[in-house]
């Protein structure tokens, strides 16, 4: 899929991924387009899922850390 493809070709600390919310919603939930792009990603360790789902974005924008 073209998932991997970007992935392998740029790798996960240039892919972020958005949900396009609420435009999204036309087709399916919020949650069902979370579980998908999580699944397109399941083969990565946690540390590149990590990248994908919200760190890539932090250090692009130059946002500061949440703390948990």
């Amino acid at each position: 899929p073209c998932a991997a493809h970007v992935l392998a070709v740029f790798g996960p600390e240039r892919v972020m991924w958005g949900s396009d919310w609420p435009v999204c919603r036309l087709r399916a939930e919020y949650g069902d387009w979370l579980a998908a792009a999580q699944a397109l990603t399941a083969g990565l360790d946690d540390g590149a899922r990590a990248a994908v789902f919200g760190d890539t974005a932090r250090a692009f924008y130059r946002l500061a850390q949440r703390d948990a």
